[in-house]
Order: C-alpha cells, then structure tokens, then sequence
C-alpha cells in the first residue's frame, strides 16, 4: 500500500485585535509521490546558492515566505505550481454561506491553471 503524504500549513495569526492579521487561512496538499517537488526545491536551493543569493557564510536551509523576498518566493510559488500529482481541497465561498462543506467533488490538482487556495 503507497504512503499518503500530508503536508498542512497556515498563514496568519490568532490577534484578533485591529493590529492581527485580516485573514487566518489554514490549507492542506496531499500526494503518494513527493519525490518530484523535493527534487526540484533541493534544485532551485542549489541553484539559489551557485547563483551566489547568499554571502558571508549565509546558508539556506528551508524557504519561508514570511522570511524570504520576493524574487526567491516567487520562484518557491512557480516551482510549487508546476507540479503535478498533489491533490488539495478546493473552498469559495458563495455570497452568505462562507461555511459550505468541501466534498470530494470540489478538489482539484495543483498545477499552473488552477489556484491552491480560491476564496471569493
């Protein structure tokens, strides 16, 4: 039987005061093959490094989108859009029924045509 593997993530915070963030957003991406996507970001990090993006003894060892700028989050986002073979749930909200369930109908593949996270 092949491994799902699951990764989940979250962007936001709990301050629910005027200084939090708008928006607490919370997603999941499955697969049973994660060899492709880890190839190409061990890639684009060895490629980032070789290109010289990182002096003085400077070393990356993950990518953060908080953390990193924008050219290298950038290249994170379209490595991570290319890829095929990762599954994720799908949820917009309708105008006055933001809790709709998400059923199997509505996932749909990670690729360049189609968004990770589609909110209305």
């Amino acid at each position: 039987m092949p491994t799902l593997h699951v990764h989940v993530d979250e962007s936001g915070n709990f301050d629910f005061s005027l200084a939090g963030s708008h928006y607490y957003i919370f997603t999941a991406a499955w697969t049973y093959n994660p060899s492709p996507l880890a190839n190409d970001l061990t890639r684009l990090r060895f490629g980032l490094i070789k290109a010289g993006h990182f002096t003085g003894g400077q070393d990356l060892d993950c990518f953060h989108a908080a953390d990193d700028p924008a050219p290298r989050r950038d290249a994170v986002i379209n490595t991570l859009l290319s890829q095929t073979g990762w599954k994720s749930p799908r949820h917009s909200p309708s105008p006055g029924n933001a809790n709709h369930p998400v059923t199997s109908s509505s996932l749909h593949p990670i690729n360049g045509k189609h968004s990770i996270l589609s909110v209305d």
